[in-house]
């Protein structure tokens, strides 16, 4: 993580940095070295069997960046390697605009339309943005997503 972040940021400061769990205690280290950047993380499958230690990360985020409502979750609470309905349905009833999830290690970048339904502030919403940037750690992928002025989402992957 460390790497990967000394290498974007070099090319491309960016205004947070996104954890989605398994390997929470080396992300709490990596926040700990970088004390201004906003960090938002959850807890993975794997985090749940290690006692931390002034660490308290839920499995679930809802989080408003860029104008964008962003639901994170590591995935394994919402069965992520069985298929994204589950992730999906749930991003709905938050009325998130994008969801961002780990536990599968499979890169995906994917837009899902919406059949029109109310979110749960009175808005249609048009679609959800399903991102997992697949794993440092197992594959060493990784993912950056840009949040433009005008409402855009854009996201992509890299590799070490």
């Amino acid at each position: 993580m460390r790497e990967v972040v000394q290498r974007v940021w070099a090319v491309r400061p960016s205004d947070a940095i996104i954890f989605l769990g398994d390997g929470l205690r080396d992300a709490e280290r990596l926040e700990s070295e970088l004390p201004k950047i906003p960090f938002y993380k959850v807890r993975g499958n794997c985090d749940a069997f290690f006692a931390f230690d002034n660490v308290e990360s839920p499995t679930e985020r809802l989080i408003e960046l860029g104008g964008k409502r962003i639901f994170m979750t590591h995935g394994h609470l919402l069965s992520a390697k069985c298929g994204c309905g589950r992730l999906i349905a749930e991003a709905e009833r938050l009325g998130a605009d994008m969801v961002m999830f780990g536990h599968t290690h499979e890169p995906i970048s994917e837009y899902i339309m919406r059949d029109g339904s109310e979110n749960p502030d009175g808005k249609k919403s048009k679609g959800i943005y399903l991102f997992n940037p697949g794993s440092i750690g197992y594959g060493g992928t990784w993912g950056i997503v840009t949040l433009t002025a005008c409402g855009e989402i854009f996201a992509s992957h890299g590799s070490l």
